[in-house]
């Protein structure tokens, strides 16, 4: 390796770990994320999880408002009801 300069250093092929290259990335590059992350199974339920929290929001979010509607209103609730 040969010193550019005191803050870069680069390897004979003439490629710096710093240096930012334009492209596509390859499959290889994706695998070993994917490999890195605990394998396909576990990044596949991780994103089954988020659809599914995203999903689960925004049908309580749908609810509230539906359930809202139904309502006239107003609510007669004593903070006793709530004892236990």
């Amino acid at each position: 390796m040969k010193a550019v300069n005191a803050a870069v250093t680069v390897k004979a092929d003439g490629w710096s770990p710093d240096e930012s290259r334009q492209g596509t990335v390859s499959r290889r590059t994706y695998a070993a994320y994917v490999s890195a992350a605990g394998g396909v199974v576990t990044v596949a339920a991780v994103l089954v999880a988020s659809v599914v929290a995203e999903g689960a929001k925004a049908f309580s979010f749908w609810w509230l408002a539906y359930w809202l509607k139904q309502g006239n209103g107003s609510a007669n609730v004593s903070p006793h009801q709530f004892v236990v």
